[in-house]
């Protein structure tokens, strides 16, 4: 499992460094060897427009500026996502309206 986990390219949006620091732990542990983290929407959006990624794990929730759901629509209208690329929006909010309006 750990080849297929290295093979991939990896991007961590999440405004909490630990929360950045533990995804990136949990990501090494099965593999994974290549990946990149932003603090913040704007960073991954650039980070989105300049690089390929397999997999993009983004919080809802980043503080001061864009959104994850922002970040998501932003880098699909721009084409900054492959057709296989997994896009992983996650929150730990259970505001019902919240949860609805990001599925």
């Amino acid at each position: 499992m750990g080849d297929l986990f290295g093979r991939l390219r990896y991007l961590i949006i999440d405004d909490f460094e630990q929360m950045r620091v533990s995804f990136k732990g949990m990501l090494t542990s099965f593999g994974a060897v290549d990946i990149e983290t932003c603090a913040c929407g704007e960073q991954g959006l650039k980070s989105l427009s300049v690089r390929n990624y397999d997999v993009v794990i983004c919080d809802y929730n980043l503080g001061d500026g864009k959104d994850g759901q922002q970040v998501l629509e932003e880098a699909r209208h721009l084409g900054y996502l492959g057709h296989a690329c997994s896009f992983f929006l996650i929150t730990a909010e259970s505001n019902m309206p919240m949860v609805l309006g990001a599925l």
